[in-house]
């Protein structure tokens, strides 16, 4: 008897640290955000980006376009956290600020 008790408490021990192991090494959740719009606002010279549904960050990404070199270059937005079942909130760069028109602006899920 007991040595069949010792097989149970070491085959039991055995589950419980690779059971630990496993949810210790899991990957982090992961956010996943949709129903995103992105536009370019000309009269203030900025774009912005705003998802509707998901949860999870993101961020506008702009092409911005000056009179001199860099001629065209991307500028990313401030990264925003949209909260399950509310809008989420606008992410907004201004082109002025950084010396250009901005002429795209896409969304990014980070």
């Amino acid at each position: 008897m007991r040595p069949l008790k010792r097989v149970l408490i070491g085959a039991a021990t055995t589950l419980v640290v690779a059971s630990s192991a496993v949810v210790m090494n899991a990957s982090p959740a992961f956010a996943e955000v949709w129903s995103c719009r992105a536009g370019v606002n000309n009269d203030l010279n900025a774009g912005w980006a705003v998802c509707e549904q998901g949860f999870g960050y993101y961020h506008v990404n702009v092409t911005c376009n000056s009179a001199h070199w860099p001629y065209s270059r991307t500028i990313d937005g401030p990264r925003v956290y949209k909260e399950q079942g509310f809008l989420g909130p606008e992410s907004t760069v201004r082109g002025e600020p950084n010396g250009c028109h901005v002429v795209d602006a896409r969304v990014v899920a980070d």
